[in-house]
């Protein structure tokens, strides 16, 4: 069960703001310069846990431990349905990464997962307002909090407070494989564009790289990363991000800490503090290993430049903790969810967001499972890198 405290006070937030500054740049001078949500979502009755954003950007969904899911309408603030199936708290959500299946564009898809320890595969009618249960993943013994879907739809990942994660086959079910290597819940995935790596974040202290095609059980990841606790003190890790290239991995910590590794080293390449409560959660800038945004116990989000470590905005609304971040595929928007019972939407002011064009072929191999590897191509089809120095 939930360990979070219920709320039943009335949440109010801030009203919109427009900034006074003139251009991007002038907004990346100041540093915490203060960002004020564009757009309130306000339906739980409950904490939300998550928040994600559909492909086409025009939906987000939200998880809450009132155990439902919910879709809204990003760009008029419209609850639009509820997903209602699960028994216990909806603890993580995800649109599957293909905009629309079978040329219909009046469906979407997205995954839930559960503390009844179940996934749940949802088919969603927008015109008829309708969300359908097609498939229902069952096999973990512990709560489910977190859930990935491969970019070609074909695999789901779960991570679990049974100290495990699994992949599924999203089609049909199935269960392929379950990692085995942690000795505390698994707190946070991220998958490779390929799928073929896996990091999983645990309340163990540690983070794991996984060679999803050759794991079996039994077999040693790739690399597990130390670093966020001191001496005897354990540190949950909260949150996992992976640039687009595999070649940067960014967590983030109970203790309000934030490590850019090298996943080729398996080092760390520079740390810095969001605050002294927890980071919950990390999103990465598109197609760039630049910036990143973290959400954190003191109500706030935060972007920082990687290359300074040093934060330059500052996302203020929200009454309590911020447990969910995530940018848009265009990096236009950053939508956040709180314990306040609330999602919010807000304008990024970022001058050179480097998108990944949606026929941009995906990354080959990692170097660390095979010799080679190539990053994805810029808008002008000149081949892209994350470079962080």
């Amino acid at each position: 069960m939930s360990q979070v405290k219920k709320f039943t006070d009335i949440i109010t937030i801030p009203q919109s703001r427009t900034t006074s500054w003139d251009t991007a740049e002038q907004i990346m001078a100041e540093e915490h310069h203060n960002i004020f949500p564009e757009r309130v979502f306000k339906g739980h009755h409950d904490c939300i846990h998550n928040v994600a954003i559909s492909s086409d950007g025009n939906y987000i969904a939200t998880a809450s431990d009132d155990k439902t899911a919910k879709i809204w309408n990003i760009h008029t603030g419209k609850e639009v349905l509820t997903c209602t199936g699960h028994v216990d708290i909806v603890f993580s959500v995800v649109f599957t990464p293909t905009k629309h299946r079978n040329n219909d564009s009046r469906l979407l898809y997205l995954v839930t997962g559960s503390y009844d320890s179940t996934a749940i595969l949802w088919e969603v009618n927008l015109p008829h307002e309708t969300a359908t249960p097609i498939r229902t993943f069952k096999g973990h013994s512990g709560n489910i909090s977190c859930v990935v879907v491969s970019i070609d739809d074909r695999y789901l990942i779960t991570g679990s407070s049974d100290n495990t994660a699994k992949r599924w086959n999203l089609q049909t079910g199935e269960e392929l494989q379950t990692f085995v290597g942690h000795t505390n819940f698994v707190t946070a995935i991220a998958l490779s564009l390929d799928g073929r790596l896996l990091v999983t974040g645990s309340a163990d202290d540690t983070a794991k790289l996984w060679d999803v095609e050759h794991y079996t059980v039994g077999k040693n990841p790739i690399v597990t990363f130390h670093g966020h606790s001191g001496g005897s003190i354990v540190m949950s890790i909260t949150a996992v991000a992976l640039s687009v290239d595999s070649k940067y991995l960014v967590t983030g910590a109970e203790d309000g800490t934030v490590i850019l590794w090298d996943v080729d080293m398996g080092s760390e390449i520079r740390s810095f503090r969001h605050s002294v409560n927890s980071v919950n959660s990390i999103a990465l800038s598109p197609n760039s290993c630049r910036y990143v945004i973290t959400g954190s116990g003191d109500h706030t989000a935060k972007l920082w430049d990687l290359k300074t470590g040093k934060s330059i905005q500052r996302f203020v609304g929200h009454k309590h903790v911020v447990t969910s971040v995530a940018v848009s595929s265009d990096g236009q928007f950053l939508v956040t969810s709180s314990w306040d019972e609330t999602a919010s939407v807000w304008k990024m002011y970022v001058p050179d967001w480097k998108i990944l064009p949606s026929s941009s072929p995906m990354m080959s191999h990692h170097p660390l499972v095979k010799k080679h590897s190539c990053t994805p191509q810029n808008r002008d089809g000149s081949q892209g890198k994350c470079v962080v120095s």
